[in-house]
């Protein structure tokens, strides 16, 4: 199955009752922006250092820790992120942190369509930023 119509079919999937789909962690209003840049610190101090599993339809994450640490959980796979370190979150994939207090670092959202506008399906970068890694 390609990956757009894998997309397809995950995403017209039921959500396990556990997994919520949001905007941004704890938001469901559409994003104003086509890409958003906040500090990891922003939101995850006010979920307790915590962001439990959820996925985006529709967006792209990049996380860069520089200072600190924690967990990730990617579809399911935990993975240390001792800093500095990358995370890549593609849209769809179901992902959860948890980092130590005080972790530094930014979070970098794109909107799928501009990721699909800007990088050609199946050249250069593109199929690195397909799949989920640390």
């Amino acid at each position: 199955m390609d990956s757009a119509r894998k997309f397809l079919y995950i995403s017209n999937m039921p959500l396990e009752p556990h997994i919520r789909s949001y905007n941004l962690f704890g938001e469901t209003a559409e994003l104003a922006d086509v890409m958003h840049c906040e500090s990891i610190q922003a939101r995850s101090q006010l979920h307790n250092w915590e962001l439990k599993p959820h996925r985006h339809a529709r967006l792209h994450q990049i996380l860069f820790l520089t200072g600190g640490g924690g967990a990730a959980d990617l579809d399911g796979h935990s993975h240390t992120l001792p800093p500095p370190c990358i995370v890549n979150v593609p849209r769809g994939v179901v992902h959860g942190f948890q980092f130590a207090p005080g972790t530094a670092g930014w979070v970098i959202t794109l909107t799928s369509d501009l990721v699909d506008h800007c990088l050609a399906a199946g050249e250069g970068v593109r199929p690195s930023l397909e799949a989920a890694c640390t």
